[in-house]
């Protein structure tokens, strides 16, 4: 299928922040309801050029911007991490390796993080009897895994867990609390840490210095890894924010994505090679298993597809090709975030579905972010932040889910006002059971699409399947509306001739035990037709009959309007002699 790039697409980027003419978006990060958004001067890349940055937080529910105090750091931010349980919090990595902790209005230095090149952070959910403590997992760029207790005026807690071996950059940290099955009061956490070629698990109790122990015994640590990047290419990425996003839909409870909602039931991972996406599952996991299932890789798509889906007016096409910058997940795709746009593969089949370009003013993107309370979705660049709209993205899961062979989640996917989207499924279902010998099959279905009958019979009479042709009138027949009576005789005649000559065959036999069943199962059927076919002639008699009446009725109606217009040019004749 070719990508969309029509207005219609499943993705759209339209305008929602600018900041002022002087200045240029540098980083952006989301909490709950707030987006974090860091600015400089135009041209200079922050502290380190002698241009200060600034740090604005959004409201994004009224609009208001709020101006935060930021402590002074010489150096350039490289990386910004909102807390997604509350709109307070936020960390400003720095490329000198210091790091700054933003709570409500305040900032400050972590001094016992000083030279500690921070690349990703995963946020503990707060502990209600602590409201202005907040638990962190710090990922280095050398690898090492940190644990923070962060409170307004100091750091209550500061140590290292564990360090990757061998050595890479963390470029994604996740870390979710559940509960054993069976156990609700044996409390758990799960930690995803992923760097750019591997991802690694870590299950167990929910001290964060228990869990990691545990693996820190271990000789050989469990991990998925996937290729380097393509020859020639770069990777990874120069990343604005984490490589790893997941699905949080509440699914039966309604409403959007929260930090209060049920743990994931699904992630992706931006690696070197493509999209890696696997499901979650929590409960039942002992200590060192895994929660990850169904895993598969989505290759990014060619830049050959990417080129072609770029319309005159956008960013340049080679701009969309390397490197993908960002991911998120939304229920039926994967959107990967290029300089040049945002692609939407399907969840489905990794198929490119289309390609939202931003406006030029915007500049070339450089992340993408998601609003943990509400599952917004905010791309940006120096130009400022996109909102991304994903509209009816179901639109096409009706063909995938065809491509897949899987004909009743199709059909389910099926929009009520495309009736041919619904015929065409059930004549591919029909179409797959004839090409496997499941005849009878075929014919039921084949009876629900709109094919024509002589069509569908000519195909089973070339088959010398007569048993599934008669399977096909007599459902034909009993799906047909009553206003079709003499369509619905023809097919009860030709059952009726279809069952007769069955009987002529069986009574061939006599004298067979085989024989007298085939007859009696054909007088039976037989007999069901020929009643059958009486009622529905009965009915088309009787249509026949209301038929006629209303002729004759329309017929005398017209005599009289005739005889009517007769007696008044009388009149007027009369009158007229009269007169003279």
């Amino acid at each position: 299928m070719p990508a969309d790039s029509s207005a219609a697409a499943i993705v759209a980027l339209d305008p929602a922040w600018r900041p002022a003419a002087t200045e240029s978006l540098r980083l952006a990060a989301a909490g709950d309801g707030v987006l974090y958004l860091l600015t400089s001067p135009s041209g200079g890349g922050g502290s380190s050029s002698g241009s200060a940055p600034s740090l604005r937080r959004l409201t994004l529910a009224t609009g208001e911007e709020e101006v935060l105090e930021l402590s002074r750091v010489s150096a350039t931010p490289a990386g910004l991490f909102a807390d997604p349980h509350s709109s307070t919090s936020v960390l400003i990595a720095h490329a000198n390796g210091d790091t700054v902790y933003v709570h409500r209005s305040r900032s400050r230095v972590l001094g016992k993080a000083r030279g500690l090149l921070i690349t990703a952070v995963a946020w503990l959910r707060p502990d209600p009897s602590r409201s202005d403590t907040r638990e962190v997992l710090l990922g280095s760029s050398s690898g090492a895994i940190f644990e923070a207790a962060l409170e307004p005026t100091r750091t209550s807690r500061y140590r290292q867990l564990f360090t990757l071996s061998p050595p890479a950059p963390l470029c994604g940290l996740a870390a979710e609390p559940f509960v054993s099955q069976g156990a609700p009061d044996d409390k758990r956490l799960f930690v995803l840490a992923a760097t750019p070629t591997r991802y690694y698990e870590f299950v167990g109790p929910a001290s964060l210095e228990a869990l990691f122990a545990s693996y820190r015994e271990l000789s050989h640590l469990g991990h998925v890894e996937v290729e380097g990047p393509p020859p020639g290419t770069a990777w990874p990425p120069p990343h604005k924010g984490s490589s790893l996003d997941f699905d949080r839909r509440r699914g039966q409870e309604g409403g959007g994505r929260g930090s209060g909602a049920s743990p994931p039931s699904a992630f992706a991972w931006l690696s070197a090679r493509g999209v890696y996406c696997g499901s979650l599952l929590f409960g039942a996991q002992a200590p060192r298993d895994s929660c990850v299932y169904d895993s598969e890789m989505r290759p990014y798509p060619p830049a050959t597809d990417l080129a072609q889906s770029s319309g005159a007016g956008s960013a340049s096409p080679a701009a969309l090709r390397w490197p993908p910058l960002s991911l998120a997940l939304t229920e039926l795709h994967l959107l990967v975030l290029y300089g040049g746009g945002v692609a939407a593969l399907s969840r489905l089949s990794g198929e490119l579905m289309c390609v939202a370009r931003p406006p030029a003013a915007c500049g070339p993107l450089l992340g993408l972010v998601r609003e943990p309370a509400q599952g917004g979705l905010w791309a940006w660049g120096e130009g400022g932040t996109l909102r991304v709209s994903v509209n009816r993205e179901e639109r096409h899961m009706w063909r995938l889910h065809l491509e897949a062979r899987d004909f009743e989640t199709a059909l389910a996917c099926c929009s009520p006002g495309a009736p041919s989207q619904r015929d065409l499924v059930l004549a591919q279902h029909a179409e797959h059971e004839l090409s496997r010998g499941a005849y009878t099959l075929a014919a039921r279905q084949f009876a629900k699409t709109g094919k024509s009958v002589e069509e569908v019979a000519l195909r089973f009479l070339s088959l010398g399947q007569k048993g599934a042709l008669q399977t096909y009138l007599f459902c034909k027949l009993d799906a047909m509306d009553e206003r079709h009576a003499m369509q619905g005789t023809l097919l009860c005649t030709w059952l009726t001739s279809l069952f007769l000559e069955r009987l002529e065959g069986a009574r061939g036999l006599e004298g067979s035990g085989r024989g007298e069943e085939e007859a009696a199962a054909a007088e039976e059927e037989a007999a069901v037709a020929t009643a059958q076919a009486v009622a529905t002639a009965g009915a088309a008699a009787a249509a026949a009959a209301a038929a006629e009446e209303a002729a004759t009725t329309a017929e005398a109606a017209a005599v009289a309007a005739e005889a009517a217009v007769a007696a008044a040019k009388a009149r007027r004749a009369s009158a007229a002699a009269a007169r003279a």
